[in-house]
């Protein structure tokens, strides 16, 4: 069963539905931004990972117990994938709010390239060694 989407908050109030959490998103790191950029510090922030729907061990374990693949990495590449346009999808808002902004002390840094082709996005590199420990935390 899918958990209800979580209401976002700033000090402006809290969002009366989900489809306000990225207004809530902007203005919050509206805020975030101006007070790094005034820091005088490097900041690397870097852009959202690619979320799938799997947990990358538990689905690597079924396939090694259940289906007659000989080792982990055989495993791994059987992990399904996700769509560039999906994770673009997913994360049109952040990438939107990201876009906007610029400052020579903050890098922003694009992980797409890391984990998606031009067509989808995976849970595992060219070796099929998995990049995952579940469906969106980096081993």
């Amino acid at each position: 069963r899918r958990q209800p989407s979580k209401m976002w908050r700033d000090d402006q109030g809290i969002a009366k539905n989900s489809s306000e959490n990225a207004e809530i998103f902007k203005r919050s790191f509206s805020l975030t931004f101006d007070t790094l950029s005034k820091s005088g510090k490097n900041i690397i922030i870097v852009y959202p990972v690619p979320e799938f729907k799997q947990h990358s061990y538990n689905w690597i374990g079924k396939q090694v117990l259940f289906n007659d693949i000989p080792n982990v990495n055989a495993a791994a590449s059987t992990l399904p994938t996700i769509s560039m346009l999906d994770y673009k999808k997913r994360n049109k808002d952040i990438f939107e709010v990201f876009e906007r902004y610029s400052s020579p002390n903050i890098i922003f840094v694009p992980v797409n390239d890391l984990f998606c082709s031009e067509q989808q996005c995976s849970q595992f590199d060219n070796s099929d060694n998995v990049l995952y420990s579940d469906s969106n935390h980096l081993n």
